[in-house]
Order: C-alpha cells, then sequence, then structure tokens
C-alpha cells in the first residue's frame, strides 16, 4: 500500500519509461524528463538540452545515483486543465 506522499514522488501516469539508450522522454503534455547517468559525457547532457523546447523550465528532480530531471513548458503555454 502506498501513501499520497509516496504517490508525489512518481512521475505522472502518462510518463513512458525511456528505451534503451534512450535519456530524454516526454512525460505528459507539455513535460519532458532528462536521465542522467554516472557514465554520461557532458556533450551528451547538452544534446538532449538542446531538444527541449526554449520555454521549457526546469521544475523538479528525482534520484540519486540515477538523476531525472523534469522540465515543463512556461505555464502560460501549457494547455488549460480540463473542465
Amino acid at each position: 500500500m502506498t501513501s499520497d506522499a509516496d504517490d508525489a514522488d512518481r512521475l505522472s501516469d502518462d510518463a513512458q519509461p525511456p528505451s534503451s539508450g534512450e535519456s530524454l522522454f516526454p512525460a505528459g503534455a507539455g513535460e519532458w524528463v532528462v536521465t542522467l547517468t554516472p557514465s554520461m559525457r557532458p556533450a551528451e547532457l547538452i544534446r538532449m538540452l538542446r531538444t527541449l523546447p526554449e520555454t521549457a523550465e526546469f521544475v523538479e528532480s528525482f534520484g540519486d545515483v540515477d538523476l531525472l530531471l523534469i522540465f515543463c513548458l512556461a505555464l502560460p503555454q501549457r494547455a488549460a486543465p480540463p473542465g
């Protein structure tokens, strides 16, 4: 059984885990996850960050050895919540 606090630390349900070798993947509407590993070279990180939209903002991180960086579009550019 998980608590609400545990659920808050999880990626959204639409987040797709990266396929082998993939370190940048969409995690929902206007959201991206960048995965950093100890073996990653700086050039790889720079290449991934350059593929993000210019208006993407860093919002959160998870992990310790493998680090997940969460980026979202700036608030005015995100889709309005349904309802």
